[in-house]
């Protein structure tokens, strides 16, 4: 059974949800409190608040809309993927660009690729933010964000918050303890604001050191 009325862009599904969907809701709620005034404005106990409230049963008055995972058998998903990446860090001092081919080249002759922890996130319909893990194996207590990616004009939205919190509740479920990631503190686009606001902080920090040598 689904709502009445319903009417969801292709792929997506409804199913009724748990107290175990509470970071994917409050990934929403964020995305939208950003949005709307500019900080998250509702905490997780509110979430469970209201799916627990007295009069409210989840199983007879509430849904939850399920987005469809990242097809790596789709040729134009995958290169909205690249294209993301390759966009958005454009933007940083050390990028060097890489063409779809090559950066398809490099996915593919990868040895495990978890596809459930590659995420996209859409803004009417048009993908603008991605995030892709590196592997941890299964004995690791950790998830690893390789890259997270968003088109420069849907910054500070909630986006990139959005697909972390996508990313923590998945990690979670697979019963590991901690994410991680790395960041250039000189990054221009103050990626560390974003991890910092939710909830990350520094393991250690690194210093390198370069110079010129050719004449």
């Amino acid at each position: 059974m689904e709502p009445a009325g319903a009417a969801l862009p292709a792929g997506w599904r409804v199913r009724r949800p748990t107290l175990d969907d509470v970071p994917a809701i409050l990934a929403v709620v964020h995305a939208g409190d950003i949005a709307a005034v500019g900080y998250p404005d509702f905490t997780a106990d509110d979430v469970r608040e209201v799916l627990t409230a007295p009069a409210t049963d989840p199983e007879r008055d509430c849904w939850v809309a399920l987005d469809p995972a990242l097809r790596p058998t789709d040729e134009a998903d995958m290169r909205r993927f690249h294209y993301i990446l390759d966009t958005a860090f454009a933007d940083t001092p050390d990028h060097a660009p890489s063409t779809y081919e090559m950066w398809r080249e490099r996915v593919d002759a990868l040895p495990v690729v978890d596809w459930d922890e590659w995420f996209v996130a859409e803004v009417d319909g048009f993908a603008v933010g991605v995030l892709q893990p590196a592997y941890q194996p299964p004995e690791e207590d950790e998830g690893w964000v390789k890259n997270l990616a968003v088109l420069r004009e849907h910054r500070k939205r909630g986006v990139g918050a959005a697909l972390l919190a996508r990313a923590f509740a998945v990690y979670a479920g697979k019963g590991r303890r901690y994410a991680g990631l790395g960041v250039d503190l000189a990054n221009p686009t103050h990626a560390r604001r974003l991890y910092g606001a939710v909830g990350m902080t520094a393991s250690y920090e690194v210093d390198i050191y370069e110079r010129p040598v050719t004449h």
